[in-house]
């Protein structure tokens, strides 16, 4: 299983969007897994938070500021760390449909094994 992650935030401070997009081991999108967060900051711990199925990429991004390839089997994760500039870490689980495949993300301030894009606002990991 591969997991394309996607962070919406501006630099310097933690994402408030994390879109992941889970991919089958061929490549296609998989639809219908199962992904999960525990989030940590100086605002308190969150365990267990349960991403959101999209049917569609456009339903959180515009598509008129973003073009993808691939629309579906993203997954949304809504970290409430609005305009949090601390410490943080997400770590992030997704198990595909059947649990033939597992993916653990990690993403904190000091990550920057990912690409910036759009002046910040858009990492992809």
């Amino acid at each position: 299983m591969v997991v394309h992650v996607e962070i919406v935030l501006n630099k310097d401070v933690a994402p408030e969007l994390v879109l992941i997009q889970v991919l089958d081991p061929i490549g296609n999108p998989e639809e219908g897994a199962s992904c999960r967060a525990d989030i940590v900051s100086d605002l308190g711990e969150v365990e267990d938070k349960s991403l959101r199925n999209l049917d569609s990429i456009y339903d959180v991004m515009d598509s008129k500021l973003f073009s993808a390839s691939e629309t579906r089997g993203f997954y949304v994760l809504e970290t409430e760390l609005e305009r949090y500039s601390g410490k943080y870490g997400i770590n992030i689980v997704c198990i595909s449909p059947g649990n033939l495949g597992v993916s653990y993300t990690v993403l904190n301030e000091s990550s920057q094994n990912c690409e910036i894009k759009e002046g910040g606002k858009l990492v992809v990991c």
